[in-house]
């Protein structure tokens, strides 16, 4: 009786041993931290903060800067795409719009309306929205690539040609809103006259726009195929080049409007004093 005392008592410090050393680590043992010198990484529903993300063992993935794309700006208020959402803000945080399955793509915006492309339906459609409303489907068509601008009752966009056997990109307008004497009806696509535009902007009655759209990134490409912004306002026979004399390349024009004066803001390759600047009155 006593050799089997003796055991049950052995069999219990041995199995409280074996317990300890398996539960707690040895000194030679040391457990991952946070690293403090961890890189920062913007996330990109909150552009305007950064957090300390990443451990030794779990980096922070890329990207390391925000993921913003197509921009629009209204007054105060800015609205772009991130990871196929809409977001918008007026200060340091942004509010996501959507959060559909469709890809959500080149959103405008005017007073109390957004617009924009998404694939709710598999095809690139475009869809409209007001703060109190979700969003409805403007077009029921295929080929869309990007929304342009606003026009006073209607959606300027691109999409492959419907009057050509051969693939080409041109304007069209859609309408959005309707008076009694239009003829065209809400959704009504008709195109816009044109040729060989590829984007562009409205004020009060003339629209600038890009012609062409080269293949070469060259620096200050020479040729046939630069891209050159012309004007056309109501009335006139013909388009006009903007910029003058300029042989390189000026696209993508945005109609910025300042405390007193408007301006046509655009992209170029060229140098200090070829055109003044990449602004225009």
């Amino acid at each position: 009786m006593i050799v089997a005392l003796v055991s049950s008592l052995f069999g219990l410090i041995l199995g409280y041993f074996l317990s300890s050393k398996s539960s707690s680590p040895s000194s030679t043992t040391t457990s991952p931290t946070t690293s403090t010198s961890s890189p920062e990484v913007v996330q990109p529903y909150n552009p305007f903060t950064s957090y300390s993300h990443g451990e030794p063992f779990n980096p922070p993935l890329p990207p390391t800067s925000p993921y913003i794309l197509s921009p629009s700006i209204h007054n105060s208020t800015i609205l772009f795409t991130s990871e196929g959402d809409i977001y918008q803000s007026s200060s340091n945080y942004a509010r996501r719009l959507t959060s559909g399955l469709g890809n959500e793509l080149t959103p405008i915006q005017k007073i109390n309306l957004i617009c924009y492309s998404a694939t709710y339906t598999s095809t690139r459609e475009i869809y409209c929205q007001t703060p109190s409303l979700s969003s409805t489907r403007i077009t029921y068509t295929t080929g869309i690539r990007e929304l342009i601008d606003f026009t006073e009752d209607g959606i300027i966009f691109s999409k492959l040609n419907e009057e050509e056997g051969m693939d080409d990109v041109r304007l069209y307008e859609v309408k959005i809103s309707q008076s009694e004497n239009d003829i065209i009806p809400i959704g009504g696509i008709t195109p816009i006259p044109y040729s060989q535009a590829l984007n562009g902007a409205s004020h009060n009655n003339c629209f600038y726009f890009t012609r062409f759209k080269q293949s070469s990134q060259t620096n200050q490409y020479v040729g046939g195929t630069a891209e050159k912004i012309y004007v056309h306002c109501d009335g006139e026979d013909s388009s006009k080049v903007v910029g003058g004399g300029f042989k390189g390349a000026m696209k993508n024009p945005k109609v910025w409007k300042g405390a007193e004066n408007d301006f046509v803001v655009f992209l170029s390759d060229m140098i200090d004093g070829d055109v003044d600047s990449g602004k225009k009155n």
